[in-house]
């Protein structure tokens, strides 16, 4: 049985900030979400964070100010923090710039033609890990983790799994109309929100949390077992209806982050991941 690999994304936003590293940046964005209530427009902003790699003309030009729409993948990793604490890092790895505004040419008039320009989809797919439904004054929602499994190249140029960057799902009430199980393959569109805060240690975080949207797959895990012990290795079809291609990665355009902002020190990570949705 083939492991499912989908770890892609589209985001949009205004640059708030730039921080230099070694080999790249972090790059602070503000993404709007425009909507319409009661006859009124409101916005809905979500603080992120990019890291943006040396690697294009068009990448080293990027400044405060400026609009860009990204493609990008969701990374998350242990940092150091205050009092000898470790913390989850989350970030956005940018492969690639869609549309790039300077910020000369960027204005929040309603006349501008990128004023409500928005783009914020994901399509992740893995193994589940936990399932967890509660119930609020608002109704009852679930909360579902997935293993974004990953891939690298080691010296030798053989690919090896490293450890898998779990990702966050939250389903609003009767959104799926079967949860699924650990160990479960899932694949789904979603959104992404993210929200700030202080752990115990007084580390400054951020929590990225994504809106499910649709399922693109979903296979039992009972299922995949019944697969794999009658028909040996059978690949796993995605449903092509709203999914993503994500290009294979390798080299410079996939390193990922050197340094860490404010001194933070990320845990040793691959420098080439495996872009492709499927891997035996």
């Amino acid at each position: 049985m083939r492991s499912i690999k989908v770890n892609s994304g589209q985001i949009s936003g205004l640059i708030t900030n730039i921080h230099p590293q070694q080999g790249g940046k972090f790059v602070e964005i503000r993404n709007d979400n425009y909507y319409w209530s009661g006859g009124d427009e409101k916005v809905i902003s979500c603080q992120m964070m990019l890291y943006v790699p040396d690697t294009e003309s068009t990448h080293d030009t990027l400044k405060q100010g400026d609009f860009i729409i990204a493609n990008v993948r969701y990374e998350s990793y242990d940092v150091q923090g205050n009092n000898s604490s470790t913390f989850k890092q989350n970030s956005l790895f940018v492969y690639s710039i869609d549309t790039y505004i300077p910020s000369e040419m960027v204005s929040n008039t309603s006349d501008a033609p990128w004023y409500r320009i928005s783009s914020n989809k994901f399509t992740l797919g893995g193994n589940v890990g936990n399932v967890e439904q509660k119930n609020g004054n608002s109704g009852a929602w679930s909360t579902v983790t997935i293993a974004l499994n990953r891939s690298f190249k080691d010296e030798s140029g053989n690919w090896q799994d490293a450890d898998p960057v779990w990702a966050r799902i939250t389903i609003n009430g009767s959104q799926m109309k079967t949860l699924p199980q650990k160990g479960d393959a899932l694949i789904v569109d979603c959104e992404l929100k993210t929200r700030p805060f202080e752990d115990k240690n007084q580390n400054q975080a951020m929590s990225y949390d994504f809106k499910f949207s649709r399922v693109l797959h979903h296979v039992k895990k009972t299922e995949m077992e019944a697969m794999k012990q009658g028909q040996g290795h059978t690949p796993v079809q995605q449903n092509p209806t709203g999914s993503q291609n994500v290009p294979q990665q390798s080299g410079a355009n996939n390193r990922s982050p050197a340094g860490q902002l404010r001194s933070q020190q990320p845990a040793s990570r691959p420098s080439q991941y495996n872009q492709g949705q499927f891997e035996q």
